[in-house]
């Protein structure tokens, strides 16, 4: 307290300045109309330029949640797109529920970690069996396919990228109607190799290159990248082809995961051709 007390009488001259200076310039701002004004004026910038500066910090850490809602909307109209449904009536081309039926459904979620520079790259994701998860889902990103689920607990699941060499993707080359499988070699993350395409296809660098359908795990037409380059596999009738891909598995931050409603069935039957064989 005495400190505070030699303080204070060190600097009254200073404090009792200051003061006086605030009782003028109150009573310059409240006697004059044209200094109220400006005074007004300021004032008004200076606290508009403050909530302004607040509200950008607020918004800022309200993206997480923003970017959350938007990833689950995303997936909701993924949900509804034209490749997520099957016919199952031909009578008529009307969309209704007795000729389409909802066979793929898609959930958001966050990529929480990521591996790129190895043989084999996983991605692990902020969902788990509590949200309807189960190994051999198939796993898509904004641009394209990302790989599939490998496992899953509760809350978090892993995914095989396709940046590892137990992942083939079934796909399709729409240009010439014949399918293939991508998997990567182990060397630039960025490209794929597409196999047994065979040599009467007609392929173009630059041609777009999809998911053919033929498995469980993704829809038809799912987008993987573009021709790069082609060239004749030694001592076969098949090309080999490099293929650019569509997904930056440097940058993947959200992805959906692939619900196959009719997956059970289908393989069932696939099961019972092979036994049958």
């Amino acid at each position: 307290m005495r400190n505070l007390f030699v303080l204070f009488w060190k600097y009254h001259l200073f404090l009792l300045f200051l003061l006086l200076e605030g009782i003028a310039f109150l009573l310059i701002v409240q006697g004059n109309k044209h200094h109220s004004g400006q005074f007004y004026s300021s004032a008004n910038a200076v606290a508009g330029n403050w909530y302004s500066l607040v509200n950008n910090v607020s918004e800022y850490f309200d993206l997480k949640q923003e970017n959350q809602e938007l990833v689950r909307e995303v997936a909701e109209l993924k949900s509804l797109e034209p490749k997520a449904f099957r016919v199952v009536s031909a009578s008529e081309i009307e969309i209704n529920d007795t000729v389409y039926q909802q066979q793929y459904k898609f959930l958001g979620a966050k990529v929480i970690k990521s591996t790129v520079n190895r043989r084999n790259n996983y991605l692990m994701l902020n969902r788990g069996t509590s949200d309807g998860l189960a190994p051999d889902m198939g796993v898509i990103g904004p641009n394209g396919v990302v790989g599939k689920v490998q496992d899953v607990s509760e809350h978090f699941a892993t995914v095989t990228s396709v940046l590892h060499k137990h992942t083939s993707i079934p796909t399709l080359h729409p240009s010439s109607g014949f399918p293939g499988l991508l998997n990567w070699d182990g060397a630039d993350p960025t490209v794929g190799i597409l196999n047994d395409v065979p040599l009467q296809a007609k392929v173009a660098e630059g041609d777009t290159l999809v998911t053919s359908g033929s498995s469980t795990i993704f829809p038809e037409g799912v987008a993987i990248g573009t021709v790069i380059d082609f060239e004749p596999k030694p001592e076969s009738n098949f090309h080999r082809i490099r293929v650019r891909l569509f997904t930056n598995f440097y940058t993947v931050s959200h992805c959906f995961v692939v619900k196959n409603l009719l997956k059970s069935e289908q393989l069932e039957l696939e099961n019972q051709m092979v036994q049958d064989e």
